[in-house]
C-alpha cells in the first residue's frame, strides 16, 4: 500500500475540490471496445497503456496521501483494494501513526505501467514530521514499487514493496 506506515504520496492536487467533488471530467480516449465491452488499456499500436488509463492510477496514489496526511479514514478505505492481504494492517498501522505524527509527503512518479486489470507504479517518496513529536521521528526517503488491481471498475492499491530507505537526518 502506498500510504501510512509503508510508503505514502505527496499531497498535491488529485482533481477534487475543496468541497469534495470531482473537477476531474474523463472523456473516453478514443478506443475502440473490446469483445467484452470493456474499453481496452493499452494502445494497439505501442503496446502501452493510454495516458488517461496511466493518469487515473496516479491520481488514486495521490488520493491516498492526500487522506493520509488528512487522516480521513474513509478516504482512505476508498484507495484501498479491500480483497488485499494487507488491508486491515494497512489500515490500523496508519491509524496507529495518526495517533503518534502529523506527517507530510511528497511523491516523485518515476513509471507507470498498465496491463490488464493490474497496474504497477515506481515511485520515490519524501516523508517528515511536522507536529510536535516531529524529533521522534525520522525523516526518510524511500523508493517503493505500488502495485495496483481494479475492484469494482476502479483502481484500488494492493500493496506496495520498499525498495531502499534513506534516513534525511
Amino acid at each position: 500500500m502506498v500510504s501510512g506506515c509503508t510508503d505514502v504520496l505527496p499531497a498535491e492536487s488529485d482533481g477534487a475540490a475543496e468541497d469534495g467533488t470531482d473537477n476531474d471530467t474523463e472523456e473516453g480516449d478514443g478506443g475502440e471496445e473490446d469483445t467484452d465491452g470493456e474499453t481496452p488499456v493499452t494502445d494497439a499500436k505501442t503496446g502501452s497503456a493510454s495516458d488517461a488509463e496511466r493518469d487515473a492510477v496516479e491520481r488514486v496514489l495521490r488520493q491516498n496521501v492526500r487522506a493520509t496526511e488528512e487522516q480521513r479514514l474513509q478516504s482512505l478505505r476508498e484507495t484501498l483494494h479491500p480483497e488485499s492481504p494487507y488491508y486491515e494492517r494497512t489500515i490500523q498501522q496508519t491509524q496507529q501513526i495518526w495517533n503518534q505524527y502529523e506527517l507530510k509527503y511528497s511523491l516523485t512518479v518515476q513509471s507507470v505501467s498498465v496491463v490488464g486489470d493490474e497496474a504497477t507504479v515506481e515511485y520515490e517518496q519524501v516523508t517528515r514530521a511536522t507536529g510536535s513529536n516531529s524529533g521522534e521521528f525520522r525523516d526518510n526517503r524511500i523508493t517503493a514499487t505500488a502495485r495496483l488491481r481494479t475492484y469494482r471498475s476502479e483502481w484500488r492499491l494492493y500493496g506496495t514493496e520498499i525498495g531502499d530507505i534513506e534516513y534525511l537526518d
